[in-house]
């Protein structure tokens, strides 16, 4: 079973409502959040903690409060660090069934003729207002809450558009062969993860020589090459520990590490428990 792929095709929500929440804190399963990139958008709150929060490269530094509207094709990924935050991934095909003035304004979005931009959307006062009741309306799943969060999307874009935050499509051809190369590496990863893959296979991956390869990779996410390929292996082999139903050997072996003893350090490392204490704690949490 894989962890996530790098173009996360997991259904978001259901074909009538394609909105899906998810709250997150340290005992979740996916409390990591591997890069990865999808064709919907995505806005994450931070509800307590700090997140690392890496965008096409870019690093942010979030923290309690912080909101982040991120838009599809964006490579993102991060490390929480004591955090607890919630994201809701949406298709904006939800506000598009019906022929009217606002289905012309939401197709320049899908068809990408607008391009919305990373943002902090916390530093906006009245954004703040309509994503908290966002958030609420979906995590709170009561009577009404699809006409709650349908209401509080047309909310939202129709500030962006207003206040025009939002720019016309321009042609960034290198910008757009950088990110071909990135999503080439991670897709390379996800595929092979499990196998003994080196550093040069990765590059060629990628179309770029290891040097090269090595500095590109950790400008954009912030980890070498193999450290990361490390990380994505412990994160898959959480997923794994967390059903039950598996060994720590076969965890280690079902996700490429050979050596019994370096998958238990690494892992105490990246989790700050062994995968023994992993399997336990998710024992406990599926018992209550």
């Amino acid at each position: 079973m894989k962890y996530l792929d790098y173009k996360e095709n997991r259904k978001q929500g259901t074909d009538e409502f394609p909105v899906a929440y998810y709250h997150l804190e340290p005992s979740s399963p996916r409390y990591e959040m591997p890069y990865h990139w999808h064709p919907q958008q995505e806005i994450i709150r931070i509800i307590s903690g700090k997140f690392r929060l890496i965008l096409d490269g870019e690093i942010h530094e979030l923290h309690q409060g912080d909101i982040v509207y991120i838009r599809d094709g964006i490579s993102h990924g991060g490390t929480p660090e004591n955090c607890v935050y919630e994201c809701i991934v949406f298709d904006l095909k939800l506000l598009q069934k019906s022929q009217n003035a606002c289905t012309t304004l939401v197709k320049k979005l899908s068809k990408h003729e607008y391009l919305i931009e990373p943002m902090r959307l916390g530093e906006i006062p009245k954004l703040v207002d309509i994503v908290n009741t966002l958030f609420e309306s979906m995590s709170s799943a009561a009577e009404g809450y699809e006409l709650e969060t349908i209401g509080a999307l047309f909310l939202l874009f129709g500030y962006i558009f207003r206040h025009k935050i939002y720019r016309q499509s321009k042609n960034t051809s290198e910008m757009r062969r950088q990110t071909v190369k990135f999503k080439l590496a991670l897709d390379y990863i996800e595929t092979h993860y499990n196998e003994n893959i080196t550093l040069t296979d990765m590059a060629n991956a990628a179309g770029m020589n290891p040097r090269y390869f090595c500095r590109f990779f950790k400008e954009m996410t912030d980890r070498t090459p193999n450290n990361y390929l490390n990380y994505y292996r412990i994160e898959c082999a959480c997923e794994q520990l967390a059903t039950g139903k598996i060994s720590v050997t076969e965890a280690a072996i079902n996700n490429g590490f050979n050596d019994i003893s370096y998958f238990i350090k690494a892992f105490r490392l990246q989790k700050g428990v062994t995968p023994g204490e992993y399997m336990h704690r998710n024992d406990s949490n599926r018992v209550g």
